[in-house]
């Protein structure tokens, strides 16, 4: 067999999968390639080749690099590694900051930016936000949220004081906030327990009457009936044949 020679100009598919090699029948098979290494794909759908690397610092150890646009002249690289962070404006380092984060941590940390605030987020800390005024510092601290996940309803100097971590545990305040009504966790508890059962024995109620409906389920009230109602059938039917 010949071999075919085509001109392939779009690569906005990108690399394929193995198995979509041979489907000729979809669009990313036509606009797409088996392999690409080192090379960018244009939004016009051809490639060019990436330009090369340059070194510019000796971090201390594993890091994570995120970019970071300040704006549409000034962008910069930030590098976390174990508790820093540094930031690179083009081959210049601007500025090293101390972060909570570890080096475990770091393919984990996840990010996203608003204006000149990156904010970094992880479970084992708390939300971070890195900022940059405009006249160049950089920052570091715990992000400020406008409401907690919990409504507060005491004053803010009152404190909360656990007896332990497991089995019984007494709730002790630093100042008299609980009332009566505090108090009633296992009456909330119990009632919405009554209530799930109650549900529950509503929709099997529904359950046994739609199947009684299509003649598959009978209660044992409904089963004695059929019973009786059959014997009294057979003996009316034995009467009439004597």
């Amino acid at each position: 067999m010949p071999a075919i020679r085509r001109a392939k100009t779009a690569f906005t598919a990108g690399e394929l999968a193995p198995e979509l090699l041979g489907r000729g029948d979809i669009s990313a098979w036509t606009n797409g390639a088996a392999r690409l290494r080192n090379v960018f794909i244009q939004p016009t759908g051809g490639v060019q080749r990436r330009p090369g690397l340059r070194h510019l610092a000796n971090l201390p150890g594993p890091a994570r690099l995120i970019p970071f646009e300040a704006s549409s002249d000034q962008t910069y690289l930030l590098a976390l590694v174990n508790g820093a962070m540094w930031a690179f404006q083009g081959d210049s380092l601007v500025a090293i900051l101390p972060g909570p984060w570890t080096e475990a941590a770091l393919p984990q940390i996840t990010f996203t930016q608003n204006a000149s605030m990156l904010l970094l987020l992880h479970r084992d800390m708390r939300p971070q936000a890195i900022t940059r005024s405009d006249a160049g510092v950089w920052g570091i601290a715990d992000f400020a949220f406008s409401a907690g996940p919990f409504a507060r309803h005491a004053p803010a100097g009152v404190t909360l004081a656990t007896s332990g971590m497991s089995g019984s545990v007494t709730v002790s305040a630093s100042a008299p906030v609980f009332n009566g009504g505090h108090g009633c966790v296992e009456e909330h508890r119990r009632k919405i327990s009554d209530t799930m059962r109650g549900i529950k024995r509503s929709v099997e109620t529904r359950q046994r009457m739609s199947d009684s409906k299509k003649g598959r389920v009978f209660s044992d009230e409904t089963r004695q009936r059929m019973r009786e109602a059959q014997q009294r059938r057979r003996a009316a039917e034995k009467g009439d044949a004597a």
